[in-house]
């Protein structure tokens, strides 16, 4: 293999993310990758290269996935720090 690329674009809808219409999500509501590989492996080599990396890959797997977040604000006033915690 001498060099490999990914790619990734996504489709957003402004109107979600800058709280314009509540009715659509602030995320994507598309993702699309390309990977390019520079090599002289054979197809059925590059496809198990592909299954295997995609069962492995933890990008694709949280894009892929629903998976926990814990989010924490911290909050630094002058008297010392005070901590908010928030999950999502």
């Amino acid at each position: 293999m001498e060099s490999v690329s990914v790619e990734l674009e996504g489709e957003l809808d402004l109107q979600g993310f800058l709280a314009l219409n509540d009715e659509i999500r602030p995320g994507y509501q598309k993702i699309r990758g390309r990977v390019k590989i520079k090599s002289d492996a054979d197809p059925d080599t590059l496809e198990k290269l592909r299954q295997a990396v995609n069962a492995h890959c933890p990008v694709l797997d949280i894009i892929s996935n629903p998976t926990p977040l814990e989010l924490e604000l911290v909050h630094e006033a002058a008297e010392g720090a005070e901590r908010l915690k928030s999950t999502g």
